[in-house]
């Protein structure tokens, strides 16, 4: 959780009238069907009335769907949303306890290798992963195994995040299987079931590669970029999108990017995305000599 840079804080100001054009240009063609996987991270309990309004209103607005129903959603007509949380940050207690108190199902990526620090090991680990080497806030902590299993008993998902948070494409062979393929072993063992989703590290383009994503597509059903889009029937299972959302952003720009507003500027790295998923999906069946789930 860095600050905002220049360009995000231009971005908000610009947010109303950029947010007006969208909505004249939706009002002539329509919004887009399919789902959009809302990306969040720390979740401090100043951010948890405006978590609990955007599930109110996305719930009566029946828009608001669960990682269990994803895939039919991904088929209903009209715009769909779903939450997915990562990191881990102990917060998002509270936010799955906000969130299962008004119905609402939830995704919640972990680093399980993380979770077993000791307190001043997971700060030095969070202070690389989180906050680019920076302090971590006072206070600020990962869940515990304990605290996961709440969030799993409140009807919500867990998935994996990587064993360490750890930037795929700077592993290879051995390295890459055991960050990917460990995590949802050690989820599994603690858990007592296998995560399906998988969501990789920083979620740029340029953190994820056609090995990555043969691996994963091995061991998960679904993986969930940071790649911002929508997600139809016809976007691979793992090259899924997912949009950055941040609670304590102004009130256009949250508009602004549950209604599609980024898109276009995604354009060519969704198409990299997918190009790296095919690849990698090919290389996935031949390693297992079976069908996969794209």
């Amino acid at each position: 959780m860095q600050p905002d840079s220049p360009s995000s804080s231009m971005r908000h100001r610009v947010a109303p009238a950029w947010l007006a054009g969208l909505r004249l240009w939706r009002g002539i063609t329509g919004a887009p069907s399919g789902v959009r996987i809302m990306v969040l991270h720390d979740t401090p309990p100043g951010s948890l009335d405006t978590l609990r309004s955007l599930a109110d209103v996305l719930n009566r607005d029946g828009t608001l769907c669960g990682p269990a129903a994803f895939e039919t959603a991904c088929a209903a007509d009209g715009p769909r949303y779903m939450l997915s949380f990562d990191d881990g940050f102990a917060s998002n207690l509270e936010a799955a306890r906000t969130l299962a108190e008004a119905g609402v199902s939830a995704l919640f990526c972990v680093c399980p290798a993380l979770l077993d620090l000791d307190p001043a090991q997971q700060r030095a680990a969070m202070a690389k992963a989180f906050f680019a080497g920076g302090p971590v806030p006072e206070g600020c902590r990962l869940l515990s195994w304990n605290e996961v299993g709440e969030i799993s008993s409140l009807g919500h998902v867990i998935g994996a995040h990587g064993m360490t948070h750890a930037r795929l494409t700077g592993l290879r062979g051995d390295e890459l299987t055991r960050e990917i393929a460990d995590a949802g072993t050690m989820i599994g063992e603690r858990l007592g079931a296998r995560p399906d989703w998988y969501a990789y590290s920083y979620g740029d383009i340029g953190s994820i590669s056609a090995e990555a994503l043969a691996v994963i597509a091995r061991h998960y059903r679904y993986c969930r970029s940071g790649v911002r889009g929508i997600n139809t029937p016809a976007t691979r299972q793992h090259a899924l999108r997912g949009e950055e959302f941040r609670l304590d952003a102004p009130p256009a720009y949250r508009h602004l990017v549950l209604e599609g507003g980024l898109d276009a500027r995604y354009r060519d790295a969704r198409a990299s995305l997918d190009a790296m998923a095919a690849s990698g999906t090919g290389a996935a069946n031949q390693a297992t000599g079976t069908e996969n789930h794209d």
